[in-house]
């Protein structure tokens, strides 16, 4: 039998931001919801990859002994995975955000496919493509749809920040049933 670990929140007074500001959503909102998807995907990609790095540093001992801007987005991202910081199931979308990332800062002209999003809804968890179906994402045109895939994205990395800052902070209790 396999044991069971449970992970409640503490008792707090008041929950920390993981990066220790609040977050610009209005800007994010801003980003997403551009008609352009050039603006869509730069910009969404490089505040996605801001929380990355905003992840990685605050669980490294040494910080300052790593530059995270030396290195790519995918090292980035399986460093993130490496720590146990993201779950695995992360990397394929990520990857594929930053191949869109790529084909639109080497070529101004190109477009979002229904494939793009359709692969990245692919890679997308259930509750992720759930929350997307709450607001009838497959209804908006591809550059809707991919500014609703990108706020998920970067609201999960947030989710994912506050739960280890929680956990550093010792706001969070793990019971090990076995």
């Amino acid at each position: 039998m396999q044991p069971v670990i449970t992970v409640k929140q503490a008792a707090s007074p008041q929950a920390a931001s993981p990066t220790g500001a609040t977050p610009d959503r209005d800007d994010l909102l801003h980003v997403v919801n551009q008609d352009d998807p050039l603006q869509v995907i730069i910009r969404g990609h490089l505040k996605v990859e801001s929380e990355l790095i905003t992840l990685i540093e605050a669980d490294l001992q040494r910080p300052e002994a790593l530059d995270l801007n030396d290195l790519n987005f995918p090292v980035k991202v399986d460093l993130a995975i490496a720590m146990n910081l993201i779950p695995k199931h992360y990397r394929p979308i990520m990857r594929r955000l930053n191949l869109l990332r790529n084909r639109f800062a080497h070529n101004l002209d190109s477009e979002v496919t229904q494939q793009d999003i359709d692969v990245m809804w692919g890679h997308l968890d259930e509750h992720s493509r759930e929350v997307l179906r709450e607001v009838d994402i497959k209804q908006k045109a591809t550059v809707g749809q991919l500014g609703g895939i990108l706020l998920v994205i970067y609201f999960g990395m947030q989710r994912f920040a506050q739960f280890h800052a929680d956990r550093r902070a010792g706001r969070l209790l793990v019971e090990d049933s076995a």
